[in-house]
């Protein structure tokens, strides 16, 4: 997890992106990983996961949830 966190303070939007769409992870992991992507520097990554629905149904939901939160704050 401490991981994870350095990405999302590194801005590394293709790394975090990656981790969340990995299957082969841990699923508290990869909601982390995509919680983090919830940053003005990965907007557009967490976007691009929405758009390609390259998500797990669930995470897709949290994903497109927390896209219209960013989009309106």
């Amino acid at each position: 997890m401490d991981a994870i966190h350095e990405l999302k303070l590194a801005n590394e939007c293709d790394e975090l992106a990656r981790l969340a769409s990995n299957n082969d992870i841990d699923d508290q992991l990869r909601q982390q990983a995509l919680r983090s992507l919830g940053t003005a520097q990965c907007d557009s990554m967490l976007r691009k996961l929405v758009e390609d629905k390259s998500l797990q149904q669930s995470l897709q939901e949290k994903a497109k949830n927390l896209l219209s939160e960013m989009e309106s704050s």
